[in-house]
C-alpha cells in the first residue's frame, strides 16, 4: 500500500466484499477487486497484494482509490468509456432519413440463393432439423421478394 494511505472497511462493507470474493458465480474481475480491498484493509502491502492477485501495482492503486471514493458499488461497475467510432452528427442523420423517406428502396436478396440455402442447411443440421431447411428456407429464398410467405 502507498505510504500514509490506509483503507478502512466497515463491517457491512467487509461482509459484502467477502461475499463477492467467495462467490464462485461472481465475475472474476469483481472477485479480484474485492480481494484487493480486503487485503489492503488487513494492512498487507502493495507488493504482496500484487503477488496474491496477479495484478499490477497501478491496478492495485486504481481499485484502492476507487474504493475510497465510491465504496463497494464503485468496484462493481466499470467506468464508461467514449465509443471508438464517434456518433454521426444530427444533421447527417436527418439528411439520410429524409433521403430514405423521399426515395425508399425495396429490400432485395443480393446473395446467391444456393449459397444461402447451403449455409442455413448447415446451421439446421447442427440443430438437428433438416426438414425446416429444405422446406421453409427454399421457399423464402427462391420466391420473389414481394410474394414471400410470412414465416
Amino acid at each position: 500500500m502507498r505510504t500514509g494511505i490506509t483503507i478502512k472497511v466497515g463491517s457491512s462493507d467487509r461482509l459484502r466484499l467477502e461475499g463477492i470474493a467467495g462467490d464462485r458465480c461472481a465475475a472474476q474481475k469483481h472477485v479480484w477487486r474485492a480481494a484487493i480491498i480486503l487485503l489492503s484493509a488487513d494492512g498487507i502491502g502493495t507488493h504482496e497484494i500484487m503477488r496474491r492477485t496477479g495484478k499490477s501495482k497501478t491496478c492495485v492503486w486504481r481499485w484502492q482509490e476507487r474504493f475510497m471514493e465510491e465504496g463497494v458499488d464503485g468496484l462493481l461497475r466499470d467506468k464508461t468509456r467514449p465509443p471508438r467510432i464517434p456518433p454521426l452528427p444530427p444533421d447527417v442523420v436527418e439528411r439520410v432519413v429524409a433521403e430514405n423517406r423521399k426515395n425508399p428502396k425495396p429490400f432485395t436478396w443480393n446473395a446467391d440463393p444456393d449459397k444461402i440455402f447451403a449455409a442455413v442447411k448447415r446451421g439446421c443440421q447442427a440443430l438437428g432439423s433438416n426438414h425446416y431447411a429444405s422446406v421453409s428456407v427454399r421457399t423464402l429464398v427462391l420466391s420473389p421478394p414481394f410474394e414471400r410467405p410470412m414465416a
